[in-house]
């Protein structure tokens, strides 16, 4: 039974919208095997049932996953988010290089082939002032493909991860001192109050994050406050907690506009991508100044409707609306 979980309502939503819907996985798509998991309505809430289905009358499909699909038997089915928008975003420097430069600290990408010597000299010339530094996976996500080190080691960092072979190329960054979370930001109900409290008295690393959903021209925002709970973790791990919160309206207003700017350009750039899911990741510098920390648009981790019944339920909306737009080709210009 899924009633309260995010398929279950998600299903709701969308048939509430004139959709039907299956979840389907790459085995659904392999072979003509065509398995896939068809939700059924009861008093109780949904049960998901495996049906054989027809791929060819699936209309649109919001891929979850962090890769392209790649299957030739889904390449006729309009995705959120489509290949060609995953692979452009999976590039950390190509996003600060082409869309982020204003809004990001500096990054500088080390390839991790012939020219790896040459990127690691200018990266202590760039970084000669910062003592500490940012190193990360050029297509990684969460904090697993993160290190935080002293500069003077990045060198032998970078030694060791050709010698380990198959490495992706680096990104570097300097070490971000954050400021504290503005006082414009409060909890959507008195608990979510309490726990944003409790971030600000124990300096939990905390961001900001504003969700996106694109359908053609119109963009819908929905805010959350994500915060690791465990100060031994980094942001991006399993501990990360999702709060529903409240912004003022000039703060709101700027972290609007610069996710809008951020959206558009990338799905411009992916090939001018007409609907799409995103999340753009604030921190708040000494000044108070937002700055971006990530944009994940490959595909973002979402607050969960059981969790978070205010941001969840605006989104999953959102979602489902832009899913019967793509379903029924229309693009909202």
């Amino acid at each position: 039974m899924l009633d309260k979980t995010d398929n279950g309502r998600f299903v709701r939503d969308l048939a509430d919208r004139g959709l039907s819907a299956v979840v389907t996985n790459m085995g659904t798509f392999i072979d003509g095997d065509s398995m896939a998991f068809v939700p059924r309505f009861t008093d109780d809430g949904v049960v998901f049932e495996p049906r054989a289905i027809n791929v060819a009358n699936i209309k649109t499909m919001q891929n979850r996953v962090l890769s392209p699909h790649g299957r030739p038997e889904a390449a006729h089915i309009p995705k959120l988010n489509p290949d060609a928008l995953k692979l452009y975003a999976g590039s950390k420097s190509r996003m600060y290089d082409e869309v982020l430069a204003q809004y990001q600290v500096e990054t500088h990408l080390i390839h991790m082939d012939d020219d790896t010597l040459g990127d690691i000299e200018t990266a202590l010339t760039l970084f000669a002032d910062e003592r500490q530094i940012t190193v990360k996976s050029d297509n990684g996500t969460g904090s697993k493909s993160t290190r935080h080190m002293d500069l003077s080691e990045l060198a032998s960092y970078v030694d060791m991860q050709l010698k380990n072979g198959n490495s992706p190329n680096l990104v570097v960054q300097p070490r971000i001192d954050f400021g504290d979370l503005p006082q414009d930001v409060t909890g959507h109900t008195p608990e979510d109050q309490k726990r944003v409290d409790t971030t600000r008295e124990q300096a939990l690393l905390n961001e900001v994050r504003i969700m996106c959903v694109k359908s053609g021209d119109k963009l819908t925002f929905i805010p959350v406050l994500r915060v690791v709970m465990n100060k031994e973790e980094a942001m991006g791990g399993a501990s990360d907690t999702y709060i529903d919160i409240d912004i003022s309206e000039e703060l709101l207003a700027k972290l609007e506009l610069i996710t809008a700017d951020v959206v558009r350009r990338t799905a411009v750039n992916a090939g001018d991508i007409q609907h799409a899911f995103a999340a753009v990741d604030f921190y708040f510098n000494e000044s108070g100044e937002p700055r971006v920390m990530e944009v994940n648009m490959r595909s973002p981790v979402a607050p969960r409707t059981d969790k978070n019944p205010h941001s969840g339920r605006l989104m999953h909306a959102a979602i489902a609306d832009t899913m019967y737009d793509m379903a029924e080709g229309v693009a909202n210009e």
